[in-house]
């Protein structure tokens, strides 16, 4: 039976994690994910060698999983960034219009 209470003690994982984000809140955020997947799965594991290698895969592909989001949350703001710009741009070409219809600020008017 392997000892689930070594796998909070070892610094390896902490430094793992560490390793993978400088930002403190990252890689705390990490490593705690990374406990709760490994004691939803405990019934799985019998030997401890066995058990520490996939705990560094299960933290790689967490910070993979991690980073795929955010790199997909970072391109859908690019896309909201641009088109914000666009529909500024858009109201900015209609303001001459909009200004000469105007009844006191128009130009055919005077």
């Amino acid at each position: 039976m392997v000892n689930f209470n070594s796998i909070y003690t070892d610094v390896d994982y902490k430094a793992y994690c560490k390793r993978l984000y400088n930002n403190r809140y990252l890689w705390e955020d990490l490593l705690q994910e990374f406990y709760i997947k490994i004691f939803n799965c405990k019934k799985k594991f019998i030997d401890e060698t066995e058990l520490k290698k996939y705990c560094f895969v299960v933290i790689r592909n967490l910070f993979y999983q991690k980073e795929r989001k955010n790199s997909a949350l970072k391109e859908i703001a690019n896309d909201n960034e641009l088109t914000d710009i666009e529909d500024e741009t858009t109201e900015y070409n209609e303001l001459p219009d909009i200004i000469s219809k105007h009844p006191t600020l128009g130009i055919d008017n005077v």
